[in-house]
């Protein structure tokens, strides 16, 4: 059967990628995991690939995006501060986004849009991180 997956959301930790494929599966839905390994083996490749995919069939995407919902808010292993940080990108609005590690301590944060592949900081948008520039 070559059935075309909708891709459903992207994990940047293996662990919550794996407990909800397994939700997803204890609700009759069958999840596929796609970049597992490389992200695994090599943490920071996350940048490059997109993070760790979860994939279902288009005919389980409505219900399996109500269980996402649910489990992302009572099974995040983010803190709450974390996910203020999920800023839309100014090139395309995708919400698709992720703090770049910056090896260099700096008072400001650069991001990556893994949509349009923009990247971009905050030192020009001072509502961003307000404590830094009070």
């Amino acid at each position: 059967m070559n059935e075309e997956l909708a891709l459903l959301y992207r994990f940047f930790s293996a662990i919550e990628a794996n407990l909800f494929a397994g939700l997803l599966r204890s609700e009759g839905m069958q999840a596929f995991i796609r970049d597992e390994n490389i992200n695994t083996i090599y943490p920071f490749s996350n940048l490059a690939t997109g993070g760790i995919k979860i994939y279902v069939r288009h005919a389980d995407e409505e219900k399996a995006r109500e269980l996402l919902g649910r489990f992302l808010q009572s099974h995040s292993l983010y803190e709450e501060e974390d996910l203020s940080y999920a800023l839309p990108c100014p090139n395309c609005g995708s919400a698709n986004t992720l703090v770049v590690p910056v090896e260099k301590k700096s008072y400001y944060d650069e991001f990556r849009c893994f949509d349009c592949d923009h990247l971009w900081d905050n030192r020009t948008d001072k509502n961003i991180n307000p404590g830094v520039w009070e």
